[in-house]
């Protein structure tokens, strides 16, 4: 982007908000069809992009309410940083649902939200790409090629196949939904206070 479209003006936040609602709304609907016909790969992949929305219209929440513009370097460091998107709607998520652990809210959002963002987003590339599998002395998995359309498994033992591949998919499209639920609400309930 060129940096005479920033700021963007607090006045157009709510606009984005709906937007990035709505697309993650479409890209869950996409993705339970994706999974009705089998394509579980494709399915989670499309999952997390929506959880990475809602990510992205709680964070332009945070900011309306703040009365602050998104800047350049707010949207570089964190409008388009993956794990921040998916913290974010985490964080949403516990807060919507009271499923904060019993240790204090810092730790909770440096250890949990930054494991489940790691984990999303590592499984997304797997999702999507054929790559070569350079951690294969680590695993001692003898196929070095990694797809999403092929079994891993390890001395016999299935690694990653169609029923895993069927169970990640649900439970991705299970958080997108959840995800999608609890930015709705809180966007509702905030922007009534806000107006």
């Amino acid at each position: 982007m060129n940096d005479f479209s920033f700021p963007i003006p607090n006045r157009e936040l709510k606009k984005g908000i709906n937007l990035s609602l709505e697309n993650a709304e479409n890209l869950i609907k996409d993705a339970e069809i994706l999974y009705e016909n089998g394509r579980y790969p494709s399915a989670s992949y499309l999952s997390i992009v929506a959880l990475e929305e809602e990510g992205k219209a709680s964070m332009l929440l945070n900011r309306l309410l703040d009365h602050k513009d998104v800047s350049k370097k707010y949207w570089d460091d964190s409008i388009t940083s993956h794990p921040k998107k998916i913290n974010a709607v985490q964080q949403t998520v516990s807060k919507y649902r009271k499923l904060r652990v019993k240790v204090g809210e810092k730790r909770w959002k440096q250890v949990h939200l930054a494991h489940l963002a790691k984990l999303f987003l590592e499984h997304k590339d797997d999702c999507l790409y054929v790559d070569w599998d350079f951690e294969t002395r680590k695993t001692q998995i003898t196929d070095k090629w990694k797809s999403p359309l092929r079994d891993i498994s390890f001395e016999g033992f299935p690694l990653v196949n169609e029923n895993k591949r069927r169970e990640t998919a649900k439970g991705l499209i299970y958080e997108a939904k959840l995800g999608l639920e609890a930015t709705q609400l809180t966007v509702q309930e905030k922007l009534k206070k806000f107006c």
